[in-house]
């Protein structure tokens, strides 16, 4: 029984989307129950300590810095959402074929 419950625990988003960005899932950001803001924030302090580390002039206050940063990463979080979102159609139009596959002459239909 307990190999199905793993095989639940690898359904969790999270799982999904580690497995398909690196093909591996990484157990210890499934217990991270942070939210969305908290992540961000998170990786942002990070991101500017980490700078800061590597170059002691930089100021975290700089506009201009900021600016920039937000700017590359809304061209990255463009990309992979989109990337995302194709993924996710993509993974839900052959799980109904796989349905049908099975006998199944109903037609999928998520409840969202």
């Amino acid at each position: 029984m307990n190999h199905f419950n793993e095989i639940l625990e690898r359904t969790k988003t999270t799982c999904v989307v580690d497995y398909l960005l690196t093909g591996t899932t990484d157990k210890t950001k499934q217990k991270q129950d942070k939210t969305y803001s908290e992540k961000i924030e998170a990786a942002y302090e990070y991101f500017l300590a980490s700078l800061e580390n590597l170059f002691p002039d930089v100021n975290q206050q700089n506009e201009d810095l900021i600016f920039l940063i937000a700017d590359f990463s809304t061209k990255l979080t463009d990309v992979y959402m989109e990337a995302g979102f194709l993924s996710g159609i993509q993974l839900l139009k052959n799980l109904e074929q796989d349905c049908w596959k099975f006998g199944n002459t109903n037609h999928f239909q998520p409840h969202f």
